[in-house]
């Protein structure tokens, strides 16, 4: 990944990071487990990218549930 595409994701995932963590709230009920699932979601961004750089948004949602 070139520091580029690292930088992409990282504004992505910022942008999207107070809407993953209301919609992981909700699902999960717990507001500790959901700050969890989101670092797990930005740990695996960061280890395992998307391969086709497309939606990376909705990527991240579908990685979070």
């Amino acid at each position: 990944m070139s520091p580029f595409e690292r930088a992409r994701g990282l504004a992505e995932f910022l942008r999207a990071r107070p809407d993953l963590l209301r919609y992981l709230g909700r699902f999960t009920g717990d507001r500790d487990l959901a700050e969890d699932l989101v670092q797990e979601t930005w740990v695996r961004l960061r280890e395992r990218p998307p391969g086709d750089g497309g939606a990376l948004r909705g990527w991240l949602f579908r990685v979070a549930t």
